[in-house]
This record gives structure tokens, C-alpha cells and sequence, in this order.
């Protein structure tokens, strides 16, 4: 509990960062008219992305076993729903939805390397905050965080040995990318983002006797490009 408030806190700490930096000047400047160029209209958006992400080597410990798997580069996909407002150059609410796959490279257990079969996948849900700042009147760079829920399914095996287990555990991420608007109600973006789902628990069978394992957070790394196209502008 006490690394989930911890892991809450950075979140939060990073997003309040991002926010801040954006904070306008006074109104009536050259500084402040630039600030808010892109964004003249709050609106609803959807955006798409996909792309490619690489899983750090994930360990989990139990009932004597000690296992250190090594996974493939895979892909990431993912949509958000969100609600961007025009104050301090954009910013920016959302829903968002992933699904990452790795397949399996090879095992290390109890100091033992083995090749293995199968894969890790991983599905989330997340509530993000994103601010922009505006570079030209086309091109920003943004930044942001959020936290929410993620669902692991790990089925691979090596050896004599499965581990075929699901988890939900909590989850969080922080992401910064440029995007560049193609329309007034449309822009691409490409983007890196760090995504960490903690401490989940795993089962490892072998011979029909199950073990408990208790899993290191789980990290990853993605290089995403994506769409956004904005709807129902207001005033």
C-alpha cells in the first residue's frame, strides 16, 4: 500500500509539474497571446495510436523459485476519448484504453537460463491530464501523466515449467510527444511514454504442483505515432 500511495504521489508531483510550467503571463502581453494560439475553443477529441514497445526484463520471487524473463520488442494500440480546454495553451482530459503483447525470449531461474514460449499481454484503462505548449502556430510539444487500472495475462513456459496466471493491479504512466495540426480539427502525433502496472502475482506449475509468485512491477517502454480529431467545439 505504501508503494502505491508513493507511486500515486509521483504521478501526481510530474502532472502538477507539466501544469505549472504553462502557467500564463498576464493577459494583453506579446508572451500570452502566443501562449494561446492553438487552442481558441474548448472541444470533446478521439484519438488512435499505435506502435512499438519494448517490456523491461520482468522478475518474480516465491516458495524457493526465483524467475527473470526476457521478452521480445512488441506492439502497443490504444484509443482516448477526451475534452481539451483553452487555458494556459491547452489542456487536455482523457479516457484511454491500450492493449501491449510481448512474446517471451527466454527464462532465467534459479540462475538457469531457458529458452521459453508464449507471451505477456497487458490491457488498461487510465485517466490522463496532458498540457501543451504551443512551439508555432502548427506544432506543440506536450507532456502529461495518469493512473488507473491494468489487466496482465502472462502464458508462457519453459523447461518442465508454465506460468499461465492473470492479475489486475494498479497502473500508472507518464508520456511526452510533439504533435502537429493538420486541421483545424485534426493533428498527428508521435510520442514516448513509460507505463508501469504494480507488483502483480503470478502462479508457476510444474508437474501439476502450483507455486505462488509474487512479481516485481512490471515496466515498459513505447514509441507510439497516433491521430486526434477534435469534435463538438464550444466557445
Amino acid at each position: 500500500m505504501k508503494k502505491y500511495k508513493r507511486n500515486i504521489g509521483v504521478v501526481a508531483l510530474s502532472v502538477a509539474a507539466f501544469i505549472s510550467i504553462g502557467t500564463p503571463v498576464q493577459a494583453g502581453t506579446p508572451e500570452s497571446s502566443a501562449v494561446y494560439t492553438q487552442v481558441e475553443s474548448s472541444s470533446f477529441y478521439l484519438s488512435g495510436f499505435g506502435g512499438v514497445n519494448w517490456a523491461d526484463d520482468f522478475e518474480a520471487s516465491g516458495s524457493g523459485v526465483n524467475i527473470e524473463s526476457d521478452f521480445d520488442a512488441g506492439y502497443i494500440v490504444g484509443t482516448a476519448l477526451g475534452y481539451e480546454i483553452p487555458v494556459m495553451g491547452g489542456l487536455r482530459f482523457e479516457v484511454e484504453g491500450a492493449y501491449r503483447s510481448n512474446d517471451l525470449d527466454s527464462i532465467i531461474s534459479n540462475g538457469n537460463r531457458n529458452q521459453g514460449e508464449g507471451e505477456i499481454s497487458v490491457w488498461s484503462v487510465m485517466f490522463n491530464v496532458a498540457k501543451d505548449f504551443p512551439l508555432s502556430d502548427n506544432l506543440s510539444f506536450y507532456a502529461g501523466g495518469g493512473v488507473g487500472l491494468a489487466g496482465l495475462d502472462a502464458d508462457f513456459a519453459y523447461g518442465s515449467a508454465r506460468v499461465n496466471e492473470k492479475d489486475e493491479v494498479f497502473a500508472w504512466q507518464v508520456f511526452a510527444g510533439l504533435s502537429y495540426e493538420l486541421a483545424s480539427n485534426f493533428e498527428v502525433y508521435s510520442e514516448y511514454r513509460f507505463f508501469q502496472a504494480v507488483d502483480p502475482e503470478l502462479s508457476r506449475l510444474v508437474r501439476g504442483a502450483s507455486r505462488r509468485l509474487d512479481g516485481d512491477s512490471y515496466d515498459n517502454h513505447g514509441i507510439l505515432l497516433g491521430a486526434r480529431f477534435s469534435f463538438l467545439k464550444g466557445a
